[in-house]
Protein backbone atom coordinates (compact mmCIF):
# COMPACT_ATOMS: atom_id res chain seq x y z
CA UNK A 1 0.00 0.00 0.00
CA UNK A 2 3.10 2.32 -0.30
CA UNK A 3 1.93 4.03 -3.58
CA UNK A 4 -1.65 3.98 -2.96
CA UNK A 5 -3.32 6.36 -0.60
CA UNK A 6 -5.58 5.03 2.85
CA UNK A 7 -8.54 6.53 0.43
CA UNK A 8 -7.62 4.83 -2.64
CA UNK A 9 -7.02 1.24 -0.98
CA UNK A 10 -10.38 1.61 0.90
CA UNK A 11 -12.39 2.68 -2.25
CA UNK A 12 -11.08 -0.79 -3.71
CA UNK A 13 -11.80 -2.68 -0.69
CA UNK A 14 -15.37 -0.99 -1.21
CA UNK A 15 -15.37 -2.31 -4.48
CA UNK A 16 -14.28 -6.41 -4.10
CA UNK A 17 -16.68 -5.85 -0.82
CA UNK A 18 -19.61 -5.09 -2.77
CA UNK A 19 -18.71 -7.83 -5.79
CA UNK A 20 -18.54 -10.31 -2.79
CA UNK A 21 -14.90 -10.21 -2.82
CA UNK A 22 -14.66 -10.72 0.64
CA UNK A 23 -11.57 -12.16 1.29
CA UNK A 24 -10.09 -9.58 -0.80
CA UNK A 25 -11.61 -6.69 0.96
CA UNK A 26 -10.98 -8.16 4.60
CA UNK A 27 -7.19 -7.98 3.86
CA UNK A 28 -7.19 -4.54 2.09
CA UNK A 29 -9.49 -3.10 5.50
CA UNK A 30 -6.97 -5.12 7.74
CA UNK A 31 -3.98 -3.02 5.39
CA UNK A 32 -5.42 0.32 5.97
CA UNK A 33 -6.23 -0.41 9.76
CA UNK A 34 -2.19 -1.44 10.08
CA UNK A 35 -1.24 1.99 8.43
CA UNK A 36 -4.20 3.84 10.58
CA UNK A 37 -5.77 1.78 13.57
CA UNK A 38 -8.44 4.31 13.91
CA UNK A 39 -9.81 4.63 10.91
CA UNK A 40 -13.38 4.87 11.41
CA UNK A 41 -14.60 3.55 8.24
CA UNK A 42 -12.22 0.59 7.76
CA UNK A 43 -12.99 -0.60 11.41
CA UNK A 44 -16.94 -0.70 10.75
CA UNK A 45 -16.72 -1.55 6.94
CA UNK A 46 -14.63 -4.42 8.53
CA UNK A 47 -16.90 -5.07 10.85
CA UNK A 48 -19.89 -4.97 8.40
CA UNK A 49 -17.70 -7.92 6.46
CA UNK A 50 -17.06 -10.25 9.43
CA UNK A 51 -20.72 -10.12 9.68
CA UNK A 52 -21.70 -11.19 6.77
CA UNK A 53 -18.88 -13.87 6.60
CA UNK A 54 -20.99 -15.60 9.87
CA UNK A 55 -18.44 -13.76 12.58
CA UNK A 56 -21.41 -11.88 14.06
CA UNK A 57 -19.73 -11.05 17.50
CA UNK A 58 -16.68 -10.19 16.15
CA UNK A 59 -18.38 -8.10 13.40
CA UNK A 60 -20.64 -6.25 16.27
CA UNK A 61 -17.29 -5.40 18.17
CA UNK A 62 -15.45 -3.44 15.36
CA UNK A 63 -18.77 -1.55 14.69
CA UNK A 64 -19.27 -0.54 18.32
CA UNK A 65 -15.59 0.11 18.05
CA UNK A 66 -15.84 2.59 14.86
CA UNK A 67 -18.26 4.46 16.80
CA UNK A 68 -16.84 5.09 19.67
Amino acid sequence: MAETTVEQALAMAVGHHQAGRLGEAEGIYQQVLAVQPGHAGAVHLLGVLRGQMGRGEEGLALIRRSIA
